[in-house]
């Protein structure tokens, strides 16, 4: 959700085994927390396991989301535990044997995830602004200094840094727009999968990678962080609108669980909710901590495109995630 893969509850105990986790769920007292009572929470665990690919290092990214960690032990009275995963593919593997209750998923390895058929419900999009659909964009980039590199029809013969496999702006739609440009993105480049958005800019910047994708919010974002000199890359390709990043339920979870873990990312889960009820010092301070603004409800969703790209492109990612 990139952010696109930023959704990780953040607790001290942070990264503790899958097995741990699993052995952490047994079912709440009724009326336990504040998510209801009685027979609204039959069935609910006590804890929930939540995964996420870091767009950076798995450690920063769980501290940003400390104010959303306790927003859901305040509503609904239940731990979370995190599960880092190194791929879009360990997630979708992790979510499909029930080891992870909830992933935030970048629309490409959701659409992978429902094919591979793991049971799943879309509880929200991630947004970086207030009444935004949470679409983004891929970026083609080279190092500023690559004067001869101007477009993707330059990526040919190059070292070419993609995200991940299953990477909807790291992966898919590059994949589509190398195409569009004549190129083939297995043969007519050598692919480097670096693992991150953020290594994928780094390794452009450093020259590792003559050409590259990310997310279009990871290059200011390392630039404001120290990390990326400024103009240190140029943009050479934008992506058409990428659909939002959803965050998704496993359905073996109860259903009175999902819905109101829904209502509480909807409508709570925001800058301006958590700064009202005193999570942070501001909206702007809220947001920064958190890393984007919230969550669109779930309604907003159309990843026909994604079904679209994969027809475009045949690729093997499509119904593989390996």
């Amino acid at each position: 959700m990139s952010r696109r893969t930023r959704f990780v509850v953040a607790i001290a105990a942070a990264l503790l085994t899958v097995a741990a986790c699993g052995s952490d769920k047994t079912e709440n007292a009724a009326g336990q927390g504040g998510g209801g009572g009685g027979g609204d929470r039959a069935g609910w665990p006590s804890t929930i396991t939540i995964g996420a690919v870091p767009s950076e290092n798995a450690t920063a990214l769980m501290a940003s989301l400390a104010p959303i960690q306790k927003l859901i032990k305040d509503k609904l009275g239940i731990d979370a535990k995190v599960f880092s995963g190194t791929s879009y593919s360990a997630l979708i593997e992790a979510q499909k044997s029930g080891k992870v209750d909830l992933v935030e998923y970048g629309p490409f390895s959701y659409y992978i995830a429902q094919n591979q058929g793991v049971k799943l419900q879309n509880l929200g999009i991630v947004t970086n602004a207030a009444n935004s659909d949470g679409g983004y964009y891929s970026l083609g980039e080279t190092a500023s200094k690559n004067g001869n590199i101007t477009s993707l029809k330059d990526f040919r013969g190059k070292k070419t840094c993609f995200v991940d496999p299953a990477s909807t702006s790291g992966y898919l739609y590059p994949s589509y727009g190398l195409l569009q440009a004549g190129i083939n993105p297995t043969t007519d480049v050598t692919p480097v999968f670096a693992g991150a958005h953020d290594s994928s800019v780094l390794s452009i910047a450093k020259g590792t990678c003559e050409v590259g994708f990310s997310e279009d919010t990871m290059p200011p974002q390392l630039e404001k962080s120290g990390q990326l000199k400024k103009n240190a890359i140029k943009v050479v390709w934008k992506s058409p609108e990428i659909p939002g990043s959803p965050i998704a339920a496993s359905t073996s979870l109860p259903k009175t669980l999902r819905t109101q873990l829904e209502t509480v990312l909807v409508h709570d889960a925001n800058a301006k909710a958590l700064a009202a009820s005193g999570y942070c010092s501001s909206e702007a301070d809220c947001q920064k901590k958190i890393g984007f603004w919230g969550y669109a409800s779930p309604s907003v969703a159309d990843f026909s495109a994604i079904a679209k790209i994969c027809k475009l492109t045949k690729s093997t990612s499509c119904t593989s995630a390996g």
